[in-house]
């Protein structure tokens, strides 16, 4: 019998090696479990203070409330990416979709050059990502088929900028001013590999609709909580018609909640629980729709609409329920619309001849029926930017490069011409880099439409369903919206556009584990059956 104080012959014991050790060896401090996340912390908050000491100096002014934002602001938000990093890209999605007024932001002087916050934020999440695949040894990189048109459309700007300053003598500053929109299609990345697990994503989900709640009490009360949510307002013009005491909104949450629209009739029509959360949210972002007058939105959402109820009208697991709640919603609609056109005719009377004009306008402009002065200046656009592309088809004359000549209107108006820009975002795109930007751009966009409509069915969490076909249907909506509007590429209001993206393909692969652990459960089940009927 060996007793307690008896060791065996050759065994080893397990007692961390002291401090002597690492004295001794140093470099094996770097095995160490918790070496690496400290040193994570370390440089985490290093970046975070060197963040703020660059908004301090931005400001120049001491007493700016800016500073303060900046100084706690750029420090939290490092350690907070790092405990959580969904919320830095929550936090980076709600600065950039119009949370916050973008003149209010201070600039980050890097060199010759300055940095927006958002910008810098993105950066971080990026370096985040970089630093865990790099030094994590448990660190997972999920792959998904978005991610090589993704990386080779960032490198045809990359390239195009090169070219554009090196070749084409553009100027650095406009190059990365028209550039810098672009890269926060990067944001893809941080979402498919820090979204690992369904309870995060259901937190990320629950984020998005938040701020869609917040978004929408933007425009409820405009421009009562400066700098926040700012709201610009024109009088509405129609080819040439103008309506008096009627304004359209343009909203820096306008895209944001675009995509939202589909996103939530979608999780309503299939998902049971937390309706009325949902239901308000669509009530406000189908606020902003109503008050932005945009026949491009309009048309656009009824089409992804109409689409994403014809596929749950056709597959067994979702039809019954969903005609059961659209024969249910119908009437309510129907008898609403009725009682607040008989409690006030004339408005609802005029909004009618109103959206019927503008939608009617297209089809009128389109036959030449009518002239519509922002339809004729696209096609004019247009026309100039085939002959650029003729002229510089793989590579693009580079962002900022101008395309046209100054149009008559502003010469006389003395505006400064907008000469690089087109409304087109096809076109824009292969104006600034040629094919080999337009090329892996299609690549991305035909690829996320396609997966969305072939794998949905496959999904079982109906929670995820319909936010999965709402926003592949929302972006094949947007996807023709932007042959009017160049929403792909300008403004950094485009991150919804890759976050939709990026949700979806963590929805498919949330599923997809899902079953295959289920998979795996039941053959053991059936392998341990088999060996106990032995």
């Amino acid at each position: 019998m060996i007793g307690n104080s008896t060791r065996l012959p050759n065994s080893k014991t397990f007692a961390r090696p002291g401090f002597f050790y690492y004295l001794i060896r140093p470099w094996r401090v770097m095995d160490l479990p918790g070496f690496w996340p400290f040193m994570e912390l370390v440089i985490a908050a290093g970046v975070g203070l060197c963040i703020a000491i660059l908004i301090i100096v931005s400001t120049h002014f001491i007493g700016n409330p800016k500073v303060v934002v900046g100084a706690i602001g750029g420090i939290f938000y490092v350690f907070m990416i790092r405990r959580w990093p969904y919320l830095g890209i929550l936090s980076v999605v709600a600065i950039t979709s119009g949370l916050i007024s973008w003149e209010w932001l201070p600039l980050i002087p890097i060199g010759p050059f300055s940095a927006h916050i958002p910008d810098v934020m993105l950066g971080l999440l990026l370096l985040l990502l970089i630093l865990r695949a790099t030094t994590q040894k448990d660190f997972h990189f999920y792959q998904t088929p978005l991610d090589i048109p993704l990386i080779l459309f960032i490198m045809a700007l990359l390239f195009s900028m090169f070219n554009g300053v090196i070749f084409l003598d553009l100027s650095p500053n406009p190059v990365i001013r028209v550039s810098r929109p672009i890269f926060y299609w990067l944001i893809f990345f941080p979402i498919t590999q820090f979204i690992t697990d369904k309870q995060t994503l259901r937190n990320f989900l629950y984020g998005l609709m938040g701020l869609a709640l917040v978004l929408s009490a933007g425009l409820i009360f405009p421009n009562r909580f400066l700098p926040l949510m700012p709201v610009s307002a024109t009088d509405l013009t129609t080819a040439g018609r103008e309506f008096s005491g009627v304004t359209r909104i343009y909203y820096g949450g306008e895209r944001y909640l675009y995509m939202i629209i589909p996103a939530m009739i979608g999780t309503l029509l299939i998902y049971r629980k937390e309706r009325w959360l949902r239901f308000i949210v669509l009530t406000g972002a189908i606020f902003w729709l109503y008050r932005s007058y945009q026949r491009n939105y309009w048309a656009t959402t009824i089409v992804n609409v109409g689409l994403m109820i014809a596929l749950f009208s056709t597959f067994s697991r979702t039809r019954y329920r969903t005609i059961t709640r659209l024969a249910t919603a119908a009437p309510l609609i129907i008898i609403l619309f009725i009682g607040v056109y008989f409690a006030f005719p004339a408005q609802v009377g005029s909004q009618i001849d109103i959206y019927a004009d503008r939608m009617g306008s297209i089809f009128q402009t389109a036959s030449n029926e009518r002239a519509d002065s922002s339809l004729e200046w696209r096609s004019m656009e247009n026309y100039y930017a085939r002959q650029s592309i003729n002229e510089h088809l793989w590579f693009g004359i580079g962002p900022s490069g101008t395309y046209r000549p100054p149009f008559e209107i502003e010469v006389l108006a003395n505006e400064y011409p907008i000469n690089w820009y087109v409304h087109n975002s096809y076109l824009w795109i292969t104006v600034m880099m040629g094919l080999s930007g337009l090329i892996p751009f299609l690549w991305l966009s035909i690829q996320y439409v396609l997966r969305t409509l072939w794998r949905w069915t496959e999904l079982r969490d109906e929670e995820f369903i319909g936010v999965y076909i709402g926003f592949g249907t929302g972006y094949l909506g947007m996807m023709i919206s932007n042959i009017v509007a160049p929403n792909f590429v300008q403004s950094w209001a485009l991150i919804i556009y890759p976050i939709a993206m990026g949700v979806n393909e963590v929805i498919y692969r949330l599923n997809k584990q899902e079953k295959e652990q289920a998979e795996r459960q039941q053959t053991i089940s059936l392998a341990r059956r088999m060996r106990v009927a032995r």
